[in-house]
């Protein structure tokens, strides 16, 4: 039995099962213990009529931040599923990804897509809802997710770079040179606080519950202009010291930033870059577009670029694997053809010319046309020197003429 199918809350860990079934005693105990679950019939129950559920025991105790992107998943799946769980096919997924990728939909969109509608599959059959689920069968999977290329080759040049310091508000400067000079993702920036500045060992300390893989990081403060911004957001208006509660990104009353996109694609129409391919479409004198994450892509290929091992990138970047690090180590076409120069070893092989090509290609054939003529000549000799009979009418002829 599960009990987390019983439990009014979601058991995780031992002591949790040890709570959930001293409260089904002390039910029983009571005559209060329900006989059956409290959640829809295992041939009823849909995705419409598991998604409140799902949510409440999977999404909000787990306190995920993609909340907003679930609860549209599961209008989709509502939508596109109606029968009950237990009658959706193999055949069911599979168009329902077809008609995904007919809509235009990218293939990490699709792979989204499918991944939660097995998540939810399997955290039924946890549940006791359902017995099997249509990605499986025994061990063997039904549907794969399709390989996606991820790695992104967008690089932010030295004049692009000026150019979007050049036309960026003094607050979205700030904001910019952050990104560049620590790779902190943007939720993660914009909930820093003064208190996690590390001053005295110039080290900037990012929380376990601000950070995507949910482990507490420290990003140094490497450079010069890293410094002076960070002192540039330390004071407001009047020249007085924010409170050590404010966040680290705040304007000059010392309000967060929450929201910069407008200020951000402003800057770079103005220096010359497109925000989106939409807008390059409509622009095409625009430049590649240029994403907000890209600035924590083009951290990772500097280091790497300065030599800095991998494996130390993945720790500055926060990366629970190396695999995911090598995703945005992108290499500059200039510095991969410096690389390759690095092969010249000053030895100099002389080739051949055309006309001794050609020479030598006749002496070729010259040789191979007297190759053939040896089997006549062979055979002629042998009847007049051996007195052997010739065999063939040619040979008869020739021999009779000598």
């Amino acid at each position: 039995m599960s009990l987390d199918k019983w439990a009014a809350f979601e058991v995780r860990t031992k002591g949790d099962a040890a709570r959930a079934f001293d409260e089904m005693k002390a039910q029983i105990r009571a005559g209060t213990f329900r006989t059956s679950p409290p959640e829809p019939a295992k041939r009823a129950v849909t995705i419409e009529t598991l998604a409140p559920i799902y949510l409440e025991h999977h999404v909000k105790l787990r306190a995920l931040k993609s909340r907003r992107n679930i609860v549209q998943h599961l209008d989709t799946f509502a939508r596109a599923f109606p029968q009950p769980l237990c009658e959706i096919t193999t055949l069911d997924v599979e168009q329902f990804a077809l008609r995904l990728r007919k809509k235009g939909r990218a293939v990490a969109t699709v792979n989204r897509y499918l991944a939660r509608l097995r998540h939810i599959f399997n955290w039924a059959i946890g549940r006791e809802y359902i017995d099997r689920t249509p990605f499986k069968r025994g061990t063997h999977s039904l549907i794969r997710l399709e390989r996606e290329n991820n790695r992104r080759q967008r690089r932010l040049s030295p004049e692009e770079e000026a150019g979007i310091l050049h036309n960026a508000t003094p607050l979205l400067r700030a904001l910019v040179i952050l990104a560049l000079d620590t790779g902190m993702r943007q939720g993660e920036m914009l909930k820093v606080t003064f208190a996690d500045v590390d001053w005295l060992h110039e080290r900037i300390r990012l929380r376990s519950e601000t950070t995507k893989s949910k482990r507490e990081r420290w990003v140094p403060i490497a450079t010069d202009r890293l410094r002076e911004v960070l002192e540039w957001l330390r004071y407001d208006a009047s020249g007085r010291t924010k409170p050590e509660t404010a966040r680290l990104c705040s304007n000059e009353v010392g309000e967060p930033v929450k929201y910069f996109r407008s200020a951000w694609e402003g800057a770079l129409i103005r220096a010359g870059i497109a925000p989106s391919a939409d807008v390059r479409a409509e622009h095409p004198e625009l430049s590649e577009p240029l994403r907000w994450h890209d600035l924590r892509h083009e951290y990772a290929s500097r280091l790497v670029e300065k030599g800095i091992p991998l494996s130390q990138v993945r720790d500055l970047m926060g990366h629970a694997s190396i695999v995911t690090t090598e995703r945005y180590d992108t290499q500059r076409q200039e510095v991969l053809d410096q690389a390759a120069r690095k092969l010249e070893t000053g030895v100099i092989i002389k080739f051949p010319s055309r006309s001794e090509r050609i020479r030598a290609a006749k002496a070729r054939a010259a040789r191979a046309s007297a190759a053939r003529k040896p089997h006549i000549i062979n055979q002629k000799e042998l009847v007049s020197r051996r007195g052997i009979e010739p065999l063939t009418r040619r040979l008869r002829v020739c021999c009779s003429a000598n």
